[in-house]
């Protein structure tokens, strides 16, 4: 991702979230350099279907953002696009990948548990909500490391 697909990076965003984020927010993150990614449309690449940012920690790191446009959900592009953002983590000496999601999110919860994400906590009003003002949201984490040989796993618990 870089600022010039920003137009087209704001229409999902805004497609797929009812308080999604500024424009400036994701400006921000490409200025601190994290992980920010798009997928355009496969076929002609016309425009821009999904969007991931990650940013890493010292040990850890944070899915912050992944939404991929309504008209293109349940084709496997959200899976795809968080599979690379793992591969991604295991690039680094990285110990823990957490994200947050809303607690409705039922579609989402289920794609992070199929890939071994498991609920931490919940944050109680975490997310602005259309119709009932704050909704919860679950942390989720998923543990992998690097070992010094640079082979990648997973942890289990």
């Amino acid at each position: 991702m870089v600022v010039t697909d920003l137009d087209s990076v704001m229409h999902v965003e805004h497609r797929a979230n009812t308080h999604g984020w500024r424009r400036q927010t994701f400006v921000d993150c490409i200025e601190r350099q994290h992980e920010c990614w798009v997928v355009d449309e496969p076929f002609t690449q016309a425009y821009t279907v999904a969007h991931a940012i990650l940013e890493f920690g010292v040990d850890h790191a944070e899915l912050m953002n992944i939404s991929v446009d309504p008209s293109q959900q349940g084709r496997g592009i959200g899976r795809m696009l968080l599979e690379h953002m793992l591969h991604r983590s295991r690039t680094r000496p990285i110990e823990t990948v957490f994200l947050d999601v809303r607690v409705s999110n039922h579609r989402a919860i289920k794609l992070y548990e199929s890939l071994g994400f498991q609920q931490l906590s919940v944050r109680k009003d975490y997310y602005q909500h259309e119709k009932h003002g704050r909704e919860d949201g679950y942390v989720l984490a998923l543990q992998i490391y690097t070992r010094p040989n640079g082979e990648t796993a997973e942890l289990s618990s």
